[in-house]
C-alpha cells in the first residue's frame, strides 16, 4: 500500500515498486513531467497527465514523488497480466535509469554549487 505524504489517504494502484532515497526534492516531479513529456525512452510509453503514462497494450502507470519520505514510487491500476508485467518492467527499468542519472549529474554538480540534489542513494 503506498499513501500521500500525510498517510491518511492511499494512493490509487498497486506499487510496481518504491525507491528510497536519503532525500529528494519537490522539483524533481517537474524533472520526471519533462521525461515523460519527451518520450520516457521506454518504447511504447508516453505520458498522458501530470506523472501518468500510458503503454499503446493498454497497462496504465503513475508515478508518485514524496519528498518527505524520500520515495519515488511507480504505480499500476492495471489489472495484472504477462503483457502488462513486462511492458511495466520495461518502463520501471526506464524510471530508474533516468532517477539514476538525475542522481549522478546532481551529485557531480553538488560541491561545485552548493545545493541539495534532487535525489540520492
Amino acid at each position: 500500500m503506498v499513501t500521500d505524504v500525510t498517510g491518511a489517504n492511499e494512493l490509487e494502484g498497486s506499487p510496481v515498486f518504491v525507491a528510497e532515497f536519503s532525500h529528494v526534492k519537490k522539483s524533481l516531479g517537474t524533472l520526471l513531467k519533462f521525461w515523460l513529456m519527451g518520450g520516457c525512452g521506454a518504447k511504447g510509453w508516453g505520458g498522458t497527465g501530470e506523472l501518468e503514462a500510458k503503454h499503446t497494450s493498454g497497462t496504465r502507470a503513475s508515478i508518485v514523488v514524496d519528498a518527505e519520505r524520500g520515495t519515488v514510487s511507480l504505480l499500476s491500476s492495471t489489472a495484472p497480466s504477462h503483457n502488462s508485467n513486462v511492458q511495466l518492467g520495461r518502463y520501471g527499468h526506464a524510471l530508474l535509469d533516468e532517477l539514476e542519472g538525475i542522481a549522478a549529474t546532481e551529485e557531480a554538480e553538488a560541491p561545485q554549487h552548493g545545493h541539495t540534489p534532487l535525489c540520492g542513494a
